[in-house]
C-alpha cells in the first residue's frame, strides 16, 4: 500500500511541475516511511535534503492529502 501511494504521489507531482524539476528533485528520492501522521523521504544528498525541505514540503503534503485525505508531516532525510 505504501509503495502504491508513493507512486501515486509521484504522478501527481510529475503533473505539478515542470519535467526537469521532477527528474532532478522528486525522482531520485525514496519513501522511507509512512503512516496515518507522518512521512520520511530519503533524499541523495544533504543539498537535496535541504532544498526540498525549503520548496517542495507544502507541494508534497498538500498532494499527498489529496491522494489520501488526511494531512501528513513530511520529512526529509539525508
Amino acid at each position: 500500500m505504501e509503495k502504491q501511494i508513493w507512486n501515486n504521489l509521484l504522478q501527481e507531482i510529475k503533473k505539478k511541475i515542470n519535467n526537469p524539476q521532477f527528474e532532478t528533485w522528486i525522482k531520485p528520492c525514496e519513501l522511507i516511511y509512512l503512516d496515518d501522521n507522518k512521512v520520511v523521504i530519503r533524499t541523495k544528498t544533504e543539498f537535496s535534503k535541504d532544498w526540498l525541505d525549503e520548496r517542495y514540503t507544502n507541494l508534497i503534503s498538500d498532494t499527498l492529502e489529496e491522494l489520501t485525505g488526511i494531512k501528513k508531516d513530511i520529512q526529509f532525510i539525508y
